[in-house]
Order: structure tokens, then sequence, then C-alpha cells
């Protein structure tokens, strides 16, 4: 299960947004919470609702220092957001400029990092998932979620063919 969690969430009352993840987690079910996770304050407040895994957009590439730290001690699996066009980084939610993928991959690799994948130029268009950009991020040596461009199960089996490429 995936849940939304928005910057327009942070200091306001998060009781419904607490209440859900309980529920999933008594339901057996992990939680990630993704957007608007952009620094620790942020962080933080995702952090208090207790999800599995925390997706840390992609602006958060723009504050190195912080994310090094955030990255060495997370409390839960933390996961770097690459909104890709091109050969750019640009978050999707506030359209910042997040420097270069392949400056962002040599940054990430030797950190271990996992990182979710999104091509913002076909992102809810389901015209498959970018498989060369898959790979070639893949190929740096960073754990790969690929997010968006599913349409069907060969689609998924494509995706499945890439597993175990990257780290």
């Amino acid at each position: 299960m995936s849940v939304g969690f928005t910057g327009p969430t942070i200091g306001h009352p998060t009781e419904v947004l607490a209440r859900t993840i309980e529920q999933a987690h008594r339901l057996g079910l992990q939680v990630q919470l993704s957007g608007g996770v952009t620094g620790a304050a942020t962080l933080a407040a995702a952090l208090a609702l207790r999800p599995d895994r925390v997706n840390l957009a992609c602006e958060t590439l723009n504050d190195r220092a912080w994310l090094e730290h955030a990255l060495r001690a997370p409390e839960v699996p933390l996961h770097v957001c690459l909104d890709v066009r091109g050969d750019s980084l640009i978050a999707r939610g506030s359209g910042v400029d997040c420097g270069t993928l392949a400056d962002a991959l040599q940054w990430l690799a030797p950190r271990h990092a996992s990182v979710v994948v999104t091509d913002i130029e076909a992102d809810g268009a389901m015209t498959g998932p970018n498989l060369p950009l898959l790979e070639t991020v893949a190929a740096a040596g960073v754990t790969v979620i690929a997010s968006g461009g599913v349409r069907d199960a060969a689609d998924l089996t494509a995706l499945r063919a890439l597993a175990g490429r990257g780290e």
C-alpha cells in the first residue's frame, strides 16, 4: 500500500493519515510515504506517522550535506526520488532544478542509495517504462525502484528482466 504524503499536510492535523497507516499495519500491509519530504522537518513529520519506508523528494539532492546525514542513519528505509527529464533532474512538485542525472548517480552510488526513478516526460502516459533510462540508472550501482509507465504484463516482464542488473 502506498500512502501519499504531501507538503501541505505538514503542520496540519495528520490524524486521518495516521489512522490510515495504523489500519494498514493491522492488515499486514506496508506503508510508503512519498511527496513533499524535502528536509529535516518534513522527514521528522513523515517518520512520526510510522511508515515502513519514505521517499525523499528529488529536491533533497540540492542539500547534499543534509541528505548525506539522512542516508547514514535512517529509522526506516529511505529512497531518493529521481525525477528525470532528459539528462536533468527536475522536481515534479516544484519544478526546481536538481542537477544532472549523471552527477546525482555519481554521488548516490558510493552511498549504496535506493532511488525511485520517474521519467517525468512519460509519467502517467501509460507508454511503458523507460527501459533505457532504468538500465542506465541500474548500471550506476544504485538500487532502482521503477515508477510510472507500466501499462500491461509485458511491461512487468521487461522490468523483471532488469532486476539484479543494478545493486
